[in-house]
């Protein structure tokens, strides 16, 4: 059985690919393909969103009190909701924003399928970014949280 082998394209030569090799040769199907693309990153997105509200809601109950107990805890938990409210602003503007499929359209469907390729690819990288940019306010989150434990276990021992 023969490996695959990842093989970087070109958005061109992915067009080219995904209409004549695949045997599309309809922009329809192609299109279909890449709709189906673009529904895994918008609900990856989703996925990423709910983590950010989970966050925001539990520090609505917590985060007062972490805050409170000690300067480093308080840095912290700032610093990652910082980066967790960042985050939001990247999947909301990026990975989530809303540009129609039938927007794009040329005569020539291999320019048509470059073009999407190249925003799904956009959209990738900003899924990406934003992905970063929440675990570290996650990161930083927790460790405001196990700051405030260290410190509460140490006063209430």
């Amino acid at each position: 059985m023969k490996n695959l082998i990842y093989n970087k394209m070109s958005p061109n030569q992915e067009a080219e690919y995904i209409y004549h090799t695949l045997s599309c040769e309809s922009l329809e199907k192609a299109i279909s393909m890449l709709v189906e693309q673009f529904k895994i990153l918008h609900s990856k997105g989703q996925l990423l969103l709910t983590l950010v509200t989970v966050t925001l809601t539990i520090t609505g109950f917590s985060g007062p009190r972490i805050a409170a107990s000690n300067l480093f805890s308080r840095i912290t938990l700032v610093c990652g909701l910082s980066f967790t409210l960042c985050s939001a602003i990247f999947i909301l503007t990026g990975t989530l924003g809303i540009r129609w499929v039938t927007n794009y359209y040329s005569e020539d469907p291999i320019h048509t399928l470059t073009v999407l390729i190249n925003r799904r690819n956009r959209n990738s990288s900003l899924f990406s970014v934003s992905t970063w940019i929440l675990v570290i306010g996650l990161v930083l989150y927790t460790i405001s949280i196990i700051s405030f434990m260290i410190i509460q276990g140490t006063i209430n021992s």
